[in-house]
C-alpha cells in the first residue's frame, strides 16, 4: 500500500498541474518520472535492467503495431492469430511477439518469424525478473510497455479479428482518450475489491469510475484484457501505473481481489487521474445454439465485441471448439 501511495504522490503534481491534458514529453515531466536518472536509483521503477531509463524507452515509441505475448503451450493459437492477420485481413501492420526467457522455443520462434514484418522479443532483455513478477496475467502490461510501437493493440493469442486491425484506431473511445478497453461479461455481483480501489483512487477521479458496473456492485468483472488499444505517448502515465500495479509487490492484492490483470488497466488510470474509455457494447456470446442440450439458453466460453456501430469486431477465446 505504501508503494502504491508513493506512485500516487509522485503523479499528484503532474495530474493537478496539467488537468488531464495530453502529456507532452517535456523536460520537467521526464525529470519527474526519473528519466534523467538510472532506474537503479528510482523508487518506483527499479525493475528495468541496469542502465535503462523510462526516458530511453519512451523516446523509442513510434508507429502502430500489434503486440502478442506467446509461449509454447499456446503457440498454435498465436501462430494462427498472426496468419489470420496476414493472410485473411491482408494487414501488414508490424507484429511484436514477446516471450519470457525459455517460454518460447527456438523452433517456434523460427516458425513465427517466417511471417513478414514480425519480430520476436524476450522480456528478460527489458526487465529484471528478480524484482518484478512478469509472468502469467501480469505479462500483458509488461509487453505493452516494452513494445517499440507508440499506438499499440495488445492481443491475446486466442483473440481473432472480424475486421481489419486498423479499425481499432478509429474507435471513438480510443480517439477521445488514447486508451480503449473492452467490457467483460456481467457476472454475479458484490463489492469485493472496491474498498481497496477507493483507497487508491483520489476523490477527484471517482467520477470516472462511479458509473462502472463493478463499482455499483452489479458484477465482479468489469474489463477484459484480451485486447487493449493504447497510445503510449498520449497515455504514458497510464501504462506506467498499470505496469506498476502488476509489479510483484502489488500483484498479490490486485490479482487476489480481481481475476488477474484485467481490472488494473482502469484502476491504474483512475489512480493517477488519467483518462480511459470502455467500448459502448457489452460482449456477445459466440457459439452454437443447441435446444436439445439446454433449451432457452445459449452457452459458450467465447465472447465477441462490437465496434461503435455494434458490428462484430473481434472474438476472444479462439474460433475452435474446446
Amino acid at each position: 500500500m505504501h508503494q502504491t501511495r508513493d506512485l500516487l504522490l509522485n503523479y499528484k503534481i503532474v495530474t493537478d498541474s496539467i488537468n488531464n491534458r495530453e502529456i507532452q514529453f517535456s523536460s520537467s515531466l521526464t525529470h519527474l518520472l526519473g528519466a534523467k536518472h538510472t532506474i537503479e536509483k528510482s523508487r518506483l521503477f527499479d525493475w528495468y535492467l541496469p542502465g535503462l531509463t523510462i526516458h530511453h524507452l519512451a523516446r523509442k515509441f513510434v508507429g502502430r503495431g500489434i503486440v502478442i505475448s506467446a509461449y509454447d503451450k499456446w503457440f498454435p493459437t498465436a501462430y494462427f492469430a498472426v496468419a489470420h492477420i496476414r493472410n485473411y485481413h491482408k494487414s501488414d501492420i508490424p507484429i511484436y511477439i514477446f516471450h519470457n526467457g525459455t517460454e518460447l522455443s527456438a523452433k517456434n520462434i523460427g516458425l513465427i518469424k517466417q511471417f513478414a514484418n514480425v519480430t520476436v522479443h524476450d522480456l528478460q532483455n527489458y526487465f529484471d525478473d528478480t524484482k518484478v513478477s512478469f509472468s502469467g496475467y501480469a505479462t500483458k502490461a509488461a509487453v505493452i510497455l516494452a513494445a517499440p510501437c507508440q499506438e499499440c493493440i495488445f492481443l491475446d493469442c486466442d483473440a481473432w479479428f472480424f475486421q481489419n486491425p486498423s479499425v481499432l484506431f478509429e474507435q471513438k473511445g480510443y480517439i477521445d482518450t488514447g486508451l480503449l478497453l473492452f467490457k467483460d461479461r456481467t457476472k454475479d455481483g458484490g463489492t469485493k475489491g472496491m474498498e481497496w480501489v477507493k483507497k487508491l483512487v483520489p476523490k477527484k477521479s471517482l467520477h470516472a469510475i462511479e458509473h462502472l458496473r463493478i463499482y455499483q456492485g452489479k458484477t465482479y468483472h468489469e474489463a477484459e484484457s484480451g485486447m487493449v488499444v493504447i497510445d503510449k505517448k498520449k497515455r504514458f502515465l497510464n501504462i506506467l501505473a498499470i505496469a506498476y500495479m502488476n509489479e510483484n509487490t502489488i500483484v498479490p492484492q490486485s490479482h487476489k481481489d480481481f481475476h488477474g490483470d484485467k481490472e488494473t488497466f482502469w484502476i491504474g488510470s483512475a489512480m493517477i487521474n488519467q483518462p480511459f474509455s470502455f467500448n459502448d457494447h457489452l460482449p456477445f456470446t459466440v457459439g452454437n445454439y443447441d435446444p436439445k442440450y439446454k433449451p432457452g439458453e445459449f452457452c459458450s466460453t467465447q465472447m465477441a465485441h462490437g465496434d461503435g456501430q455494434g458490428k462484430l469486431l473481434w472474438v476472444h477465446g479462439g474460433v475452435t471448439k474446446n
